[in-house]
C-alpha cells in the first residue's frame, strides 16, 4: 500500500521553517544530556543501592536527590524540544502518536509514578529499608519504558511504510517492531545514558573522595566504550540509502557525522585518561553532533514524502518576538534556579 495518501497536509508556519529548526536542535540537545543524566545516575543508583554496602550505600543516597532536580529539567526541555518538532513535523508526528495512542498516553502515567516515587526515595530514603531497591527499580523500570515508548514512536513517525500496519492493530496498540533499528537505537541511548550518568556524578563529586570520581570516571569510559558495539549494530542496521549518505554520498551528512565520530573518539580517549572536564566538554560536542546527525538521517528517511521546502509560512514576526522575550526571561529564572540547586548540592 502506498503510505503517501496517508500522510496528511503540513500546517502553515508563523516564521520560516529555518527559525524553528534553529530553535529545536540546542533545546533537543539539552533534554538529550539532563535525560542521559537522568536515567544514568538511576541506573547507577540502583545497582550501588542494591550493593547495599558503606560507600555504595552513601553513593545511592547522594545520587538519590538529584533525580528530581534532573527529571524537571528533562520534562521542561523535552516539552520544549517537542513543541519546535511538532510545528515542523506536526503532521507525521501526531499520525504516528495516534497509530501507537495507547503506548502514547502511558507515558503520561509513567513519569508522573517516576516523579513521585523520585520524591520518596529523595525525603525517605533512609526510612524505606528493603523497599528502597523496589521504589528505585520502579524508577528505572518506568524510564526505561517511557524510553521505548519514545523510540518507538520517533521511528513510527519518520516512517510511513509501516502506517498502513494499523489496520491490523487498530486499538492504537501499534509499535514500530518491523524496524530493524529499533532495537540497537533504544540501546544506543541506554548506554549513552550510562555513561553521561557515570561523567555527571564524577562531576559532582570531583570536590569529594578520588577514589570515588575516579569509579564514576569508570562507568562513564566503560559506557563510552560499549557504544562502538552498540553504535556498530544501529549503522548496520540502517538502511542502506542512509548508511551511504554518511559515507560519502551526501557530503553534510557524512561531514556531521565525521565531526561525531571524532567526538566520540575524543570523548573515549579524554575518559580513559581519566580527565574529567574536558570529557565534560567532548561529551557535549558530540551529543551536538549526533543531534544533528539524527536530524540529517530523519531527513533522508523522509524525503521520499516530506521535505522542508514542503513547509509554507506566512510571515507574523510579532509572536516570535514576544516568544522570544519570554525564552530569555526564561533562561534568567533557570539559571538563578540552578545556582540555587548548585549551592545546596552536596558531592554524590
Amino acid at each position: 500500500m502506498d503510505p503517501a495518501p496517508l500522510i496528511p497536509t503540513a500546517d502553515t508556519l508563523p516564521v520560516a521553517w529555518p527559525w524553528f529548526k534553529a530553535l529545536l536542535i540546542p533545546s533537543f540537545a539539552v533534554h538529550l544530556l539532563f535525560m542521559n543524566a537522568l536515567l544514568g545516575t538511576g541506573i547507577i543508583g540502583l545497582i550501588h543501592n542494591l550493593r547495599a554496602s558503606g560507600p555504595s550505600l552513601e553513593t545511592a543516597r547522594r545520587a538519590s536527590k538529584n533525580l528530581p532536580f534532573y527529571l524537571a529539567f528533562t520534562i521542561n526541555f523535552g516539552v520544549a524540544a517537542l513543541l519546535f518538532m511538532q510545528v515542523l513535523y506536526g503532521h507525521l508526528f501526531y499520525t504516528s502518536s495516534i497509530l501507537m495512542a495507547l503506548w502514547w498516553l502511558s507515558t503520561l502515567a509513567l513519569v508522573l509514578m517516576a516523579y513521585g516515587a523520585a520524591y520518596w526515595i529523595d525525603f525517605k530514603f533512609d526510612g524505606l529499608g528493603n523497599r528502597r531497591s523496589l521504589i528505585w527499580t520502579l524508577i528505572v523500570s518506568a524510564l526505561l519504558l517511557v524510553a521505548f515508548v519514545f523510540v518507538n514512536n520517533l521511528t513510527l513517525m519518520q516512517d510511513p511504510r509501516a502506517w498502513p500496519r494499523y489496520f491490523q492493530a487498530s486499538g492504537g496498540t501499534l509499535l514500530h517492531w518491523s524496524d530493524a533499528t529499533l532495537i540497537p537505537r533504544y540501546l544506543h541511548f541506554v548506554t549513552a545514558s550510562v555513561a553521561v550518568g557515570g561523567l555527571i556524578l564524577a562531576l559532582l563529586n570531583r570536590h569529594g573522595s578520588v577514589e570515588r570520581t575516579a569509579g564514576f570516571m569508570q562507568w562513564f569510559t566503560l559506557a563510552t566504550g560499549l557504544q562502538f558495539i552498540v553504535g556498530g549494530w544501529f549503522f548496520l542496521t540502517l538502511p542502506a540509502t542512509v548508511r551511504l549518505a554518511l559515507m560519502g554520498s551526501n557530503p553534510r551528512a557524512t561531514a556531521l557525522f565525521t565531526a561525531a565520530l571524532l567526538g566520540f573518539m575524543v570523548t573515549l580517549a579524554f575518559g580513559h585518561k581519566q580527565r574529567l572536564w574536558p570529557s565534560v566538554g567532548a561529551t557535549i560536542f558530540t551529543v551536538l553532533a549526533m543531534v544533528l546527525v539524527r536530524d540529517a538521517v530523519r531527513a533522508i528517511y523522509l524525503a521520499p514524502y516530506f521535505t522542508m521546502e514542503h513547509l509554507t509560512a506566512q510571515t507574523q514576526y510579532s509572536p516570535m518576538l514576544v516568544f522570544g522575550v519570554f525564552v530569555v526571561l526564561g533562561i534568567g529564572a533557570v539559571i538563578y534556579m540552578v545556582r540555587l540547586y548548585m549551592k545546596g548540592a552536596g558531592a554524590p
